[in-house]
C-alpha cells in the first residue's frame, strides 16, 4: 500500500534517490549498531578486546554508508537524464528485499549461540549470495561454488578470531 502511494505519487523521485535513502536507513542501522556495541561486556584474554571488532564493524558500515549517500548524490544528476524504459526494481521489490535481509539476520543473531558461528555464518553467507545473485546466473555450478565460498570464510574468520585474537564464537552443536 506505502509502496503503491509512493510509486504513483513521485515514484521518479524516489528511484532517483534510492542510494541516498538506502545510505541513509543503513546509516541509521550501522549507528545503532555502532552504539550497541559499547554495551558488550569487555573480556581482554589476548590481542584485543571481545569488543573491538563489533565498533571496527560498526565504524565502516557507517563510513560504507555515508559514501552510498555522497555517490547518490553526485549521481542523481545522471539518473535524471537516464531513459524511462530502463527495468528498475519497483518499490515492493525494494521493500521485500530489505524485509527479507533484516528477516535473515534477526534468524542469524537469534540461532547463532544454538546452532553455532559456523554453521550460521556458512547458511547466511549463503542465503545472502543466493539472494543477491541474478536468477540467471543461479545454476548448479555456481551454487554449489557459493556454498564453498560461504563454508570456507565462516571457517576461516572463525579460526582468527578463536585461534588468533584468542576470542571465544560461539561454538553450537560443534562444540
Amino acid at each position: 500500500m506505502l509502496g503503491q502511494f509512493l510509486y504513483e505519487n513521485g515514484g521518479k523521485k524516489v528511484k532517483r534517490y534510492r542510494e541516498v535513502i538506502g545510505g541513509s536507513v543503513f546509516f541509521l542501522f550501522a549507528a545503532t549498531y555502532f552504539v550497541m556495541a559499547f554495551q558488550i561486556p569487555t573480556f581482554n584474554d589476548g590481542f584485543i578486546s571481545s569488543d573491538f571488532m563489533p565498533k571496527v564493524y560498526g565504524a565502516i558500515l557507517m563510513l560504507l554508508s555515508v559514501i552510498q549517500i555522497i555517490q547518490g548524490v553526485l549521481n542523481k544528476k545522471h539518473a535524471d537524464c537516464q531513459e524511462e524504459n530502463q527495468t528498475d526494481l519497483t518499490i515492493q521489490q525494494i521493500v521485500f528485499s530489505v524485509a527479507l535481509t533484516f528477516v535473515l539476520l534477526i534468524g542469524y543473531v537469534g540461532l547463532l549461540e544454538l546452532v553455532g558461528f559456523v554453521i550460521m555464518s556458512s547458511i547466511f553467507i549463503f542465503l545472502m549470495t543466493m539472494w543477491l545473485l541474478p536468477k540467471d546466473q543461479r545454476n548448479k555450478k555456481q551454487i554449489i561454488l557459493s556454498a564453498i565460498i560461504a563454508v570456507v570464510f565462516a571457517s576461516c574468520v572463525y579460526l582468527l578470531f578463536v585461534k588468533g585474537f584468542a576470542l571465544t564464537l560461539p561454538a553450537g552443536i560443534l562444540g
